[in-house]
């Protein structure tokens, strides 16, 4: 499957069912890290299509309590990279 989305290395693969009965969709979200391991934690309902701005969130929301860089030089990058991304930083 290809990914919906892609933000610092994660990705977000949706998948979901029609309901021909009721018009509704619902979702099965499903968010991997750079090494391809789902990741936990996201609280999307089965009937919310997320957005871009959403998964962002996420992801870095994910990364901060999750991941503890081992050097300076990674925390300043992973820092400028939300920035950069943000449009706070020029390159």
């Amino acid at each position: 499957m290809k990914p919906e989305m892609e933000y610092l290395g994660y990705t977000y693969e949706v998948e979901y069912d029609d309901d021909p009965d009721d018009c509704t969709r619902k979702f099965w979200h499903i968010v991997r890290d750079s090494s391809g391991q789902e990741v936990k934690g996201e609280n999307w309902g089965p009937y919310h299509n997320v957005t871009f701005d959403e998964f962002k969130q996420f992801v870095i929301d994910h990364i901060v309590a999750n991941e503890q860089p081992e050097i300076t030089s990674e925390i300043h990058e992973f820092y400028m990279m939300i920035e950069r991304d943000r449009g706070n930083v020029r390159s």
